[in-house]
């Protein structure tokens, strides 16, 4: 059986926002090159997301250990976790994948990295955001973005426009 039609928009946007995550851009090439895990990372990830739609995505890779990392994906239900499991060949990975309902947020805390008032005429406030997420059946916390390297102002906009849905998912417990 082919992937159904109504998944391949959810399937090229996780592609997207993967490969746009600078630890893990190398998986923007072909498939030919690609370690056969990833698809069966995608595979599974695509499982796990139901219908979507995906708000955020961040993730971190080590780059000494090529099978080491985790991604984080948030729908407006759902935190998805994939943590890849090294193993003895460079090209391959295991990996787990865990749901939570976002509504099992216990706590939250959030910080900005510029001032609110400064000598700078345009400055560019709050600066880049972190969240630190806790929830009730992860033992993790969770630090979003993972990987700040290459931010732009679009993708610390992306990161601002979560609090507001991090605040509704602490009230809904």
């Amino acid at each position: 059986m082919a992937i159904p039609d109504e998944k391949i928009p959810l399937l090229r946007d996780l592609i997207r926002r993967i490969t746009g995550l600078m630890s893990w851009y190398q998986f923007a090439g072909s498939f030919e090159q690609l370690p056969h895990w990833y698809s069966r990372l995608l595979t599974s990830l695509l499982l796990a997301l139901g219908d979507g739609p995906i708000d955020y995505v961040t993730g971190r890779r080590a780059a000494d250990k090529p099978g080491d990392g985790e991604l984080f994906i948030l729908t407006s239900e759902l935190v998805v976790r994939a943590v890849l499991e090294p193993t003895s060949s460079p090209r391959e990975s295991g990996f787990t994948i865990s749901i939570v309902p976002r509504s099992d947020l216990e706590s939250f805390g959030v910080t900005g990295s510029n001032a609110p008032i400064t000598k700078d005429p345009f400055p560019e406030w709050p600066g880049e955001v972190t969240y630190t997420l806790k929830y009730a059946r992860n033992d993790n916390t969770i630090k979003i973005p993972m990987d700040t390297i290459g931010a732009t102002s679009e993708s610390r906009k992306e990161v601002l426009d979560l609090l507001d849905g991090f605040r509704k998912d602490l009230l809904a417990r």
